[in-house]
């Protein structure tokens, strides 16, 4: 109670102090918030409430708040507020980061007559909107009424003037070529968005004008219409698998969406002004509450938005939306057939992963062979990328496959798993599929290992016979040396590499969306050049192999030069930095092994065959991690059941931990549907 006493105290003593600088009425409105501030997440509320009390029981006080709310925006300018404040920037993705940077560090000079000037005021913390969400909408309306908030004379003009000007952004947006290109049915006179200006033209003479028309007339076909304009951009979303999207694509979207929640919210607060007309006070009643509700919204909207306006954060999130989810969404596509759930699956991945262990074997001797070469710097970047490329591309042609290209992609496929649009999550299903790429990922680390191993152990063997030995004792040694677990930079090398493979992934889906979004195949298949050359059926065949190719092809390139030019560059710079590739490891082990033979201590051996579990650890954690992380974030969907899902796994991994290693006989129908 004493905590309770003090707080109201310090309510009154601010509110009575309001009037002492009339010309400073935001700095005592901004010690009210201050209070509020300081509060716990947990006492908001209460103390919300609590000024809604101390409100109540004193109508000078109560009128000293609303006097200085309506002086303080007396005269603000609230227009650009309403139609720019938190709606993304038409400027460039480059240009709007460069923009929020120099004004984090050389801040702008706020216009003293504009709304927002008075929000960033009052809630100057970046994270004040943060707080001012956790506060509930019913304490809110008691704050409202208390208040009396209603749309007056002043605010309705500039309520009207923003829907129009809301109108005319949205339709001019909606026929951008970007998005008619796309949806061509957008450009006929019947769309909405060829509509929704006039309509809104005709609303704002409804709310000026009580004779020129009805609700239901007016109000009800705008929403109506606006409601068609949401649908429609929500198609181009969904149509982006099929078409693509771009930078340029996703800033439309997002600033469509956004116009079109900012005028829904502006409809829900002039419709007050309408729906009171002649009704009955029962009717105003439930007319103001509507209003308060969509001033609520708009207020946490705001500040939020003024809060986040130099947010370089923010602005990644806002831009890289669709962007990044069509980019996972390839990964996830591709993830699927890196998850086995029944025994044939599982085998025959198992040898997948044999041959590509066959190739990494193959490739490693070929890198130890031009690591003896005498070139430049630049000579051994080029040839050990053209060596790492070449490695994965032939593994993409034979259908062999890769443990460590897995982790990005199956990632993807189990965000993909909680898209759900109910908001809820199949957590058995989920923990099913997680055991399933617990499975599958060290299947095919056994089957890469079994085979890179003695496949570099015999070609060393055998090139040794000839007098061409691709390692020397003391290279032998350093080879073995550099996968140490502790003694080497293995672990963060490791590291290094995990991040290029998650990369990777971004990199071939971004070519992926990318030959959707320029129409690559359709081009090539109508080119008349190659038409001519090949034959219409070769072309249309090779404008197939593009389309489904293109993506995989630019990964296992891009993959071929990080890996491959890492230790280049560090050399040239002095600094620790180079990759470790569990594969590779283990095919250089072979070599090693192979030289030094019973030189070798026992226990060093097991240290360094630690090391190369360590490796492929390392690798796996960090891609998988990137990836994961960044397909949820894209699609923006939470995840409460951590702790269910963790009690599941280890539910699973005490009692059937095998599953974790090998398909059980019975295939799990949630596993299946998953994949």
């Amino acid at each position: 109670m004493v905590e309770k006493r003090s707080l109201r105290a310090e309510f009154e003593a601010v509110l009575d102090q309001l009037d002492a600088d009339p010309d400073d009425l935001l700095t005592g409105l901004g010690r009210l918030v201050e209070l509020l501030r300081r509060q716990p997440p947990s006492r908001l509320d209460d103390a919300m409430v609590e000024l809604c009390e101390v409100l109540e029981a004193d109508e000078e006080r109560r009128q000293r708040l609303s006097a200085a709310f309506c002086h303080a925006l007396c005269g603000v300018r609230v227009m650009p507020a309403f139609t720019e404040s938190g709606i993304t920037s038409d400027r460039g993705f480059f240009d709007e980061a460069a923009r929020r940077l120099s004004h984090t560090l050389l801040p702008e000079v706020d216009p003293p007559d504009d709304l927002r000037t008075v929000i960033r005021r009052l809630f100057p913390s970046r994270h004040d909107h943060e707080w001012v969400a956790l506060i509930g909408k019913l304490t809110w309306r008691r704050l409202l009424r208390v208040l009396g908030a209603t749309p007056g004379d002043l605010l309705c003009s500039e309520l009207i003037g923003s829907i129009r000007l809301l109108a005319l952004n949205i339709a001019s947006l909606g026929l951008a070529p970007e998005i008619t290109d796309r949806m061509p049915e957008l450009d006929e006179l019947s769309s909405p968005f060829m509509r929704l200006t006039d309509e809104a033209q005709s609303y704002a003479r409804c709310l000026t004008d009580a004779t020129a028309c009805t609700e239901s007339t007016a109000l009800g076909t705008l929403q109506a219409t606006l409601r068609e304009c949401q649908q429609a951009v929500e198609q181009l979303r969904v149509r982006k698998q099929r078409v693509g999207t771009s930078l340029q694509l996703t800033s439309l979207s997002f600033r469509l969406l956004q116009q079109i929640d900012r005028l829904g919210i502006l409809l829900r607060m002039t419709g007050r002004i309408l729906r009171t007309r002649g009704r009955e006070e029962t009717a105003r009643a439930e007319a103001d509450e509507q209003f308060h509700d969509a001033l609520i919204e708009l207020i946490r909207d705001l500040v939020q938005a003024e809060n986040t306006r130099n947010s370089l954060r923010a602005h990644l999130r806002q831009r890289a939306d669709l962007l990044s989810y069509q980019v996972v969404e390839h990964a996830a596509r591709r993830g699927s057939k890196y998850i086995t759930t029944s025994r044939p699956e599982y085998l025959a991945f198992f040898r997948a992963s044999l041959g590509g262990g066959l190739i990494v074997g193959l490739f490693a001797i070929a890198k130890l062979i031009v690591d003896g070469l005498d070139l430049s710097l630049a000579g051994d970047a080029i040839l050990f990328s053209l060596n790492y490329a070449l490695a994965f591309l032939l593994i993409q042609a034979t259908g062999a496959a890769l443990a460590t290209k897995q982790p990005a992609l199956t990632a993807s496929t189990i965000a993909r798993s909680l898209d759900r649009r109910d908001g809820g999550h199949d957590v058995p299903a989920l923990a099913e599929l997680i055991v399933c790429v617990a499975r599958s990922q060290f299947v095919s680390f056994v089957g890469n290992l079994v085979a890179a191993f003695p496949t570099a152990w015999l070609l060393s063997y055998l090139l040794g016979l000839a007098g061409l030995a691709p390692a020397t004792p003391a290279k032998a040694e350093y080879l073995l040396a550099a996968q140490h677990p502790w003694a080497s930079g293995a672990a963060f090398y490791a590291g290094v590499a995990g991040v290029y493979l998650f990369c990777t992934g971004l990199f071939s889906g971004y070519f992926d969306n990318r030959n959707l979004y320029a129409r690559i195949a359709d081009r090539l298949a109508a080119h008349p050049g190659l038409n001519f050359l090949l034959g219409p059926a070769l072309t249309q065949r090779l404008a197939q192999r593009v389309d489904a190719q293109l993506g995989a092809v630019a990964g296992n390139v891009f993959l071929g030069i990080c890996l491959g030019s890492t230790g280049t560059l560090g050399t040239i710079l002095g600094l620790p930095f180079d990759i470790r590739h569990i594969a590779f490891s283990a095919a250089h082990v072979g070599v090693g092994v192979q030289v030094l033979g019973p030189e070798i201590p026992l226990t060093f051996l097991l240290e360094v065959l630690g090391g190369v579990a360590v490796i492929g650890f390392v690798n796996f954690g960090v891609s998988f991690g990137l990836a994961l992380a960044m397909a949820v974030e894209s699609r923006q969907v939470g995840f409460r059941e951590t702790w269910t899902l963790l009690r599941l796994l280890l539910v699973r991994l005490v009692t059937r931990p095998w599953h974790f290693v090998f398909p059980p006989a019975e295939v799990s129908p949630s596993a299946a549907e998953g994949t």
